[in-house]
């Protein structure tokens, strides 16, 4: 055993990766005259490489955590469960919540890394947990089950692109076996310098092998919204997307009648979801959702015709009466006159005045003066964000933020 005399005093704070290997030399050497004391908040620090292993249930918490108290005790060096709140770096000294304060000669900082939340506007952090420090990320795992067993949705987004993010990935991925939706957000994903293309590649496949899904995006918002329709979360893996559908008619801002004949565009939508118990009901369906959107007096002798024969703003009206043949509580329509020539548009905001007794309408429109004509209440968005909601009228005449204001 290697003996070699020194006259110093070296303070480790925190129980991170370096000041654990200082320990662990200390305990096969022996340096006569050195005083080591580790200050930590904690007795225990989580072992980051076999914490995917913990994740998936493969080891225990025991089984990861270093117990420093006992390192320390086989390393010859004192233990003190405190926390740092300053630090005199000329007279050298450190001064601790609740014990005197302590000198040193020499101080390793090694408690380890956290997550850099700065760059993104967390608007509810109530699920949203830190991956680092790692002891955060293994003591909230009970929280994490019991959101992913609440939640509709079953999903997991990992922020940060990096080689632990796919670990991580993989390690949920096999907790909840396979049964949540797993998104790894990242603008480069995998660019660290010790991976080559071949290795970059096989990590990608495992992940979509895995059905994780890669988005090469940076994350500058996170918030809990939820859409509702009746009470129901809709942004869900368990959503009855063939029901919703039924609820929910779109309208796009380029007509898109289908390659079928003006009556089975109508017909379509009512026959698939079996609305019509006989051909006599199909026929009424279809009739009466052409004259809701005004185009009935104009195609009733040539229903057989081909519905991409039709005028734009005829094609436009074809399209919104497929919409509403379903009978849906809801009408989305996606910028409907921006391809229209006035009249059509004219004719197409009559008809939304009209249907929104019975529907309700939600329009994305870039023209200021449409939005004033047909809507009641208005949202202005700015950049992907919601700036302002309320009524119309005050909206246009009195906003309450000054960017609504300006765009005015």
């Amino acid at each position: 055993m290697q003996q070699i005399s020194l006259n110093k005093q070296l303070v480790l704070i925190g129980g991170g990766h370096s000041n654990v290997q200082v320990l662990r030399k200390l305990c096969m050497h022996q340096y006569n005259g050195l005083n080591v004391i580790l200050i930590s908040e904690s007795y225990g620090a989580i072992y980051s490489g076999m914490t995917p292993g913990y994740i998936e249930n493969l080891y225990s918490l025991n089984e990861i955590t270093i117990d420093l108290q006992r390192l320390c005790f086989n390393a010859g060096a004192t233990f003190i469960k405190d926390k740092v709140i300053s630090l005199d770096e000329e007279n050298k000294i450190l001064h601790l919540n609740e014990n005197p304060s302590i000198s040193f000669d020499i101080l390793s900082i090694n408690s380890g890394s956290i997550s850099n939340k700065q760059s993104i506007h967390i608007e509810d952090d109530s699920k949203v947990i830190s991956v680092k420090p790692i002891s955060s990320l293994v003591s909230k795992l009970e929280k994490i089950d019991e959101v992913i067993e609440k939640s509709s949705q079953k999903k997991i987004s990992i922020v940060g692109g990096g080689i632990a993010a796919f670990e991580l990935g993989f390690a949920l991925h096999k907790r909840y076996f396979g049964k949540i939706s797993l998104d790894i957000i990242s603008k480069q994903p995998l660019v660290e310098k010790n991976l080559n293309t071949t290795s970059i590649n096989k990590i990608k496949k495992i992940a979509k092998k895995m059905g994780i899904q890669l988005i090469s995006k940076q994350a500058i918002s996170i918030n809990n919204s939820e859409i509702k329709v009746d009470n129901e979360e809709i942004i869900s893996s368990s959503t009855d997307v063939v029901s919703l559908r039924s609820k929910i008619g779109m309208v796009f801002q380029k007509p898109n009648p289908f390659p079928k004949s003006i009556f089975d565009n109508v017909a379509y939508g009512p026959s698939i979801h079996g609305l019509a118990d006989t051909k006599s009901d199909l026929e009424n369906i279809v009739i009466t959702s052409l004259k809701k959107a005004g185009l009935y007096n104009e195609v009733k002798d040539r229903l057989n015709e081909p519905g991409t024969s039709l005028s734009g703003g005829q094609q436009q009206r074809l399209c919104i009466a497929r919409a509403i043949a379903v009978n849906p509580e809801i009408i989305l329509m996606d910028e409907p006159c921006s391809a229209l020539d006035p009249i059509a548009t004219a004719i197409i905001e009559e008809l939304i005045d009209e249907l929104r007794l019975n529907y309700t309408i939600i329009i994305v429109t870039h023209s200021m003066q449409q939005a004033a004509r047909v809507s009641q209440k208005t949202c202005f968005f700015h950049l992907g964000e919601l700036i302002e909601t309320g009524d119309t009228n005050k909206i246009f005449t009195n906003p309450d933020n000054t960017k609504t204001q300006d765009y005015i």
